[in-house]
């Protein structure tokens, strides 16, 4: 499954989104027209894991594909800055502005921990994807020095190949995210990718990886 050439597919046929839920019908819509070998895709899938303490957890991810007796569980996260969009010459939506970068990142990696614990837990989930895409292009930049929670949080630094060969225990966000996220290793960050004026990167995560 080429998840870069699965997006683009999605952006080319609808260039604005309103909402992650646009984003996530786009990519699963795509997904099916795509990969000819996938038999079936679920949008908002409940599934089931264990935690790190051994609590069973009920869950569910945005997209769970299925193909060759094997499944793919997918998370998508969709950040904005303000923008206009005009759905028709005589209407139009406005984009929030989410600046909270702490918080973006926080949501990805959540994700990321997810998506382990999945793989993790289910026999026929051999690899997964957290899919992060924004129109706001600071998200590409260096950490800027801010605070140590924008740091933890800064994905770009992961992007630029920040260590994920080791278990790594992130704190909460400033802004009420309090929740620890354990990332155990198993996940890669591709490069920035971009069309339009939407980028993405995805995360990566296989049982075949270091843990």
């Amino acid at each position: 499954m080429d998840i870069h050439e699965i997006i683009k597919s999605a952006i080319v046929n609808q260039k604005e989104y309103v909402g992650e839920t646009d984003i996530r019908v786009a990519i699963a819509e795509s997904i099916s027209k795509c990969c000819k070998e996938v038999v079936s895709v679920f949008y908002d899938c409940p599934m089931t894991y264990l935690d790190h303490d051994g609590n069973y957890k009920r869950i569910r991810v945005d997209i769970l594909t299925a193909f060759n007796n094997e499944i793919i569980p997918i998370e998508i996260k969709y950040r904005t800055k303000k923008k206009e969009i005009h759905i028709t010459p005589n209407y139009k939506v406005m984009l929030c502005n989410q600046m909270a970068y702490d918080d973006g990142g926080y949501g990805f990696f959540k994700d990321i921990e997810r998506i382990q614990n999945i793989v993790s837990a289910h026999e026929d989930a051999r690899e997964g994807y957290v899919i992060f895409i924004t129109n706001d292009d600071k998200y590409l930049s260096a950490y800027p020095g801010k605070s140590d929670y924008y740091e933890d949080f800064w994905i770009n630094e992961y992007v630029l190949g920040k260590n994920c060969s080791e278990t790594e225990v992130l704190r909460g966000t400033v802004n009420g995210d309090e929740k620890k996220v354990t990332l155990r290793g198993n996940f890669k960050v591709g490069d920035w990718v971009s069309q339009g004026d939407l980028y993405w990167c995805v995360a990566s995560v296989s049982k075949t990886y270091t843990l």
